[in-house]
């Protein structure tokens, strides 16, 4: 009778511990499969509701597209009939009486978050009037792929001035060849730039498969196990040898190139007939660590070589960061005022404009750069 018991409690125990072992199973392979579902859709992103595949820039504007409500009530996406975030279209002459400025950059210049009439460089229309903004600004944009939309894209839009807009993460990318896709991207040779990875390829459906593969064994325990094993039998880099390769990788020249981009930007827009201003643009984490290394090179490297600069910095400082951002910590609506009212007085000056008129003067027209 003992024995009976004893044998049934072991069974029971044992059934238990095989049904702990098989949902343990199925929730890590679960867990697994859901990160790897993941890995794939945090690719897809706002811009693939109104962006393309570009054989030269990676990917840009579809023509004339609206997306409604994208960024959520009223927030809408409209790109005209040359793909700039607009709703009219623009002549390829400068309007009478106005100053025509081209805004080229990345998603802080696009808008993401905010609706048509919100982004920075449609609040400077709204508040000097006497500008008309055209703006080539497109999410996830590397400084390279800002350049060579404003070198073909604005070729047929004459304007008087240029304003080439940046956060620091867009030098990093130039350093990839994928981003939110594949993407061109600059290099130096003889001291010349020159576009590599050009033609761009279309985005790869199979590498989007390898990337959930390798989400799908790192989140599962017995692919966990694997990469111990495989990182045990592999000789361990010393300290030393960590550090130094880190160094290496922060040490490729983006800088150099980047340098070579502003000369040739500056080139460019007096070719056009056109004055350039650099413009950089504070993120949230930035103004957290008051840390901006890549915002003093990049003042550096346009006060010595000329170029007018604009630090859009300081127009954060002592206010509360939470109203200015909004979505993905992108500009909110008052974070897009506040840097157009920054850039405003640089503005003018480049247009060749007074200050704003009162109601009893009449404006003062632009004059010719």
């Amino acid at each position: 009778m003992k024995e009976s018991l004893a044998r049934r409690l072991l069974l029971s125990a044992l059934a238990v511990a095989g049904f702990l072992v098989l949902a343990e199973g199925v929730l890590s392979w679960g867990y697994a499969f859901w990160k790897a579902r993941e890995s794939v859709t945090s690719r897809v992103r706002p811009e693939h509701q109104h962006a393309r595949h570009d054989a030269e820039l990676g990917w840009t504007n579809v023509p004339g597209v609206l997306v409604r409500d994208l960024y959520g009530p009223g927030k809408n996406f409209t790109a005209n009939a040359q793909g700039f975030r607009a709703r009219e279209a623009y002549g390829a002459s400068i309007p009478a009486e106005r100053c025509r400025v081209v805004f080229a950059g990345d998603s802080f210049t696009m808008g993401f978050g905010v609706g048509d009439d919100a982004t920075y460089p449609a609040r400077v229309e709204h508040l000097e009037p006497r500008i008309q903004s055209v703006n080539l600004g497109m999410g996830a944009y590397g400084a390279d792929q800002a350049f060579l939309r404003y070198r073909r894209d604005a070729a047929g839009v004459q304007h008087n001035v240029v304003v080439f807009a940046f956060i620091a993460h867009d030098f990093r990318r130039m350093e990839l060849d994928y981003y939110m896709a594949p993407k061109p991207r600059l290099a130096l040779a003889n001291g010349k730039l020159v576009v590599e990875n050009a033609p761009v390829p279309e985005r790869d459906s199979r590498r989007d498969a390898r990337t959930a593969l390798a989400a799908f064994l790192q989140h599962l325990d017995l692919g966990r196990v694997l990469s111990r094993a495989l990182r045990a039998l592999t000789p361990a880099q010393t300290q030393g040898d960590a550090e130094r390769i880190a160094a290496a990788k922060r040490s490729i020249p983006a800088a150099a190139v980047a340098e070579a981009m502003f000369e040739e930007l500056a080139a460019l827009a007096r070719e056009r007939t056109a004055k350039l201003l650099l413009v950089y643009l504070p993120t949230l984490g930035e103004l957290e660590l008051q840390a901006q290394p890549v915002r003093d090179w990049a003042e550096r490297a346009a006060r010595s070589r000329g170029l007018a600069f604009v630090d859009a910095t300081p127009a954060f400082r002592g206010r509360e960061a939470a109203p200015l951002f909004g979505l993905a910590n992108h500009y909110s609506e008052a974070g897009n005022t506040l840097v157009a009212e920054a850039l405003l007085p640089e503005l003018r000056g480049q247009c060749g404009l007074a200050p704003a008129a009162t109601a009893s003067e009449p404006p003062t027209a632009p004059t010719t750069p």
